[in-house]
C-alpha cells in the first residue's frame, strides 16, 4: 500500500513539473520574443531607394507613391507620413496583393501587407493561411494578444486581431478582416499584417518638433 502511494505522489510530481515547466515555456516566449530588426529584409529608418532596392530584390513590383493627404486619410496612413505601394510578391509562401510601406521624413516607420482572399483562391483558403500565418509568428516572437472585437459586417463574423510586441517599442498586428469591395455588394475576406515601430516614429515626429 505503502508503495502504490510512493508511487501514486511519484506520478503527480511528475505530472506537476511537466506542467509547470510547459507553462514556464510558454511565459518565457512572451517575455523574451524574437527581435524585429527588419522586415522583409527592409531595416527600419530605410530610406525611399533602399526600400525601393531591397523590395524589388524581394520580388515586389514598385506601385505608386501615396502624398495626397485625402489618399493617405483612405490609405489609414499616420499623420506625417507618406506610402511607397509594391504589388505582386510573396509573403510567407503567400501571394500578396498590396505592401504599403510608410515612412516619415523618409525614414521607414511602418510596414503593411495585404492578402485578399481572391488572390489565395478562396476564403476557405485564406483562413488556412491566417492560422498558418499566425503560427508561422507564435513561433518567433512568442504568445500573441487575442485582440478580436465583435464587429459584424452584414453577416460576416467579426474582426479577429491577435497582437505582438517585439523589443518593447515594436508591434506586430494580424487581423482577419472581412472587407466591404467599394462600388459593389460583395465582401471579400482580407488578412492585413501591420509592422510598426512606435519607437522610431515618435522620435522622428518629435525631431521634427524641435526644428520649428
Amino acid at each position: 500500500m505503502k508503495m502504490l502511494r510512493a508511487s501514486v505522489l511519484l506520478l503527480l510530481t511528475g505530472l506537476f513539473i511537466i506542467g509547470f515547466s510547459a507553462s514556464a515555456s510558454a511565459a518565457e516566449s512572451t517575455q523574451n520574443p524574437g527581435q524585429l530588426d527588419s522586415v522583409l529584409g527592409v531595416s527600419w529608418g530605410a530610406s525611399p531607394a533602399q526600400v525601393r532596392q531591397i523590395m524589388e530584390q524581394n520580388g515586389f513590383s514598385s506601385g505608386r507613391e501615396i502624398k495626397d493627404p485625402q489618399a493617405l486619410m483612405a490609405a489609414g496612413a499616420m499623420n506625417g507620413t507618406y506610402i511607397m505601394e509594391f504589388t505582386h510578391g510573396v509573403y510567407a509562401g503567400y501571394q500578396v496583393e498590396d505592401v504599403y510601406v510608410e515612412l516619415m521624413k523618409n525614414q521607414m516607420v511602418r510596414l503593411r501587407v495585404y492578402l485578399w482572399a481572391e488572390n489565395i483562391g478562396s476564403e476557405y483558403l485564406l483562413n488556412t493561411a491566417f492560422d498558418d500565418i499566425k503560427n508561422l509568428l507564435a513561433e518567433k516572437y512568442g504568445v500573441p494578444r487575442d485582440d478580436s472585437r465583435n464587429i459584424t459586417v452584414g453577416n460576416k463574423p467579426h474582426l479577429t486581431v491577435y497582437s505582438w510586441n517585439a523589443d518593447g517599442d515594436k508591434s506586430i498586428t494580424l487581423t482577419k478582416n472581412p472587407s466591404y469591395i467599394v462600388g459593389t455588394m460583395k465582401f471579400s475576406a482580407r488578412i492585413d499584417i501591420e509592422y510598426f515601430n512606435k519607437g522610431l516614429y515618435e522620435t522622428v515626429k518629435n525631431s521634427s518638433r524641435q526644428q520649428i
